[in-house]
């Protein structure tokens, strides 16, 4: 899989030859369709996490522990892994999807809990700091599992924002003609939901970046996906020719008294066994 270019280095124009580019995006049922467009979703949460990260500060909501632990959380989580054929980002309802997210929250949230902790103790909330301390990160993540009302609104706008992708896809893959009002209905569902997305935050000024990076994205996916099934047919071909050349049934019989390399048996059919061929 490429690297995941970071928000800061993503263009914030969005490329005319879009709908071109997504006229060719994999139909839903053919094997390119889950590959290509877990790389995609993998992209989108990427972009969105690290924008909200631009965007958001910590300690300005800090006496709010459970929504400052939840939001950090979802920005810390690394994007969903590839689960099942079915989902391409994290599901709430997926007991295999939260432990991988909890797992990398683990792993990701203390680096943040740091920083929060140093602009705290910098302000001289010393107290405000205490339960942020990242050394507290298994107590954390639990009061994280028991409730995850935040995480859960977060999570659930991943799901969304993906959805409405997935049926912009659909529909201009459905027909050759322009579809204008495609991406003007994803622009709009895209903007509200990211408008509500983190209480507070409008989130909606990452859509340039957000459209140029999954485009590209999509582009590469599918490139890799064709070049990698080329790859695995000239495999094939080349097996198949092995085969033929070790046991051919329409080889003839050596032109002189000299046996065949291979055995045959009286009606000329290949006789050969693991021992002999």
């Amino acid at each position: 899989m490429n690297s995941i270019t970071p928000y800061s280095e993503i263009s914030g124009t969005v490329p005319a030859a879009m709908e071109t580019t997504w006229h060719e995006a994999p139909r839903e049922r053919t094997p390119a369709y889950h590959p290509v467009f877990y790389r995609v979703a993998r992209v989108m949460q990427t972009v969105v996490r690290e924008y909200a990260d631009s965007v958001w500060i910590p300690a300005d909501h800090a006496r709010n522990i459970r929504l400052t632990t939840g939001v950090l959380a979802w920005i810390s989580s690394e994007p969903a892994r590839r689960n099942t054929v079915s989902e391409f980002t994290y599901e709430v309802l997926s007991a295999p999807l939260m432990a991988s997210f909890f797992w990398s929250v683990g792993r990701k949230l203390p680096v943040r809990l740091d920083r929060l902790v140093a602009d705290l103790i910098q302000a001289r909330q010393f107290e405000l700091a205490d339960p942020y301390l990242p050394r507290r990160i298994v107590k954390i993540v639990d009061g994280l599992k028991q409730n995850r009302k935040v995480i859960n609104r977060l999570i659930g706008s991943d799901e969304t924002l993906m959805r409405d992708l997935l049926r912009y896809a659909a529909i201009v893959t459905a027909s050759p003609r322009p579809r204008p009002a495609a991406a003007a209905k994803l622009h709009q569902s895209w903007t509200r939901t990211l408008k509500r997305m983190l209480p507070g935050s409008d989130l909606s000024g990452c859509i340039p970046a957000l459209v140029a990076a999954v485009t590209r994205e999509m582009q590469d996916a599918q490139a890799d996906f064709k070049a990698e099934e080329s790859l695995r047919a000239a495999d094939r071909n080349r097996s198949a020719v092995s085969a033929d050349t070790q046991c051919c049934r329409d080889a003839t019989p050596a032109p002189n008294d000299a046996q065949s390399e291979h055995p045959r048996s009286a009606d000329g059919a290949c006789a050969c066994t693991p021992e002999n061929c």
